[in-house]
């Protein structure tokens, strides 16, 4: 499946624990995902803007737990046979009108500590997304 082949890839950069190792797995793209709110011309400078301290590693960490978490799969492509997009971590999608302990539970590895009891009053989340369509095209990673 390609979706499962990028978020692979992906996941081999974060383990890597730099941020330049991205580049490889969005150089699988036709075109660069979105980084952010805007299309920028190099990604890896939109995500070291994005980091706490330039060095990307907040991101890889918030790579690999929004991409070890569940997903949703959005019927969002233009291509009939093949419009699904994967968006990881399915809260990003769902809400949390009313989160049982599990997904609380869950929450707790997305969200830092001082930000979950706030999450969970607004019913949303609404930090690290990603998007990957069906096709392994990796479409977007924002907030």
């Amino acid at each position: 499946m390609p979706a499962a082949d990028m978020r692979a890839a992906i996941l081999e950069a974060v383990h890597s624990g730099r941020l330049e190792d991205l580049r490889q797995a969005i150089e699988l793209n036709e075109i660069a995902p979105v980084i952010g709110d805007a299309h920028e011309a190099d990604p890896i400078a939109a995500l070291r803007k994005a980091t706490r301290n330039g060095d990307g590693k907040d991101v890889l960490v918030a790579l690999e737990r929004i991409l070890d978490d569940g997903w949703i799969a959005l019927p969002l492509g233009r291509d009939i046979e093949n419009n699904l997009v994967y968006v990881w971590p399915r809260y990003a999608e769902t809400g949390l009108p009313r989160a049982t302990s599990d997904e609380v539970s869950e929450l707790t590895s997305l969200v830092p500590a001082a930000d979950l009891a706030s999450t969970l009053e607004k019913g949303a989340y609404d930090g690290w997304r990603i998007g990957i369509a069906a096709d392994g095209t990796w479409h977007f990673l924002r907030r």
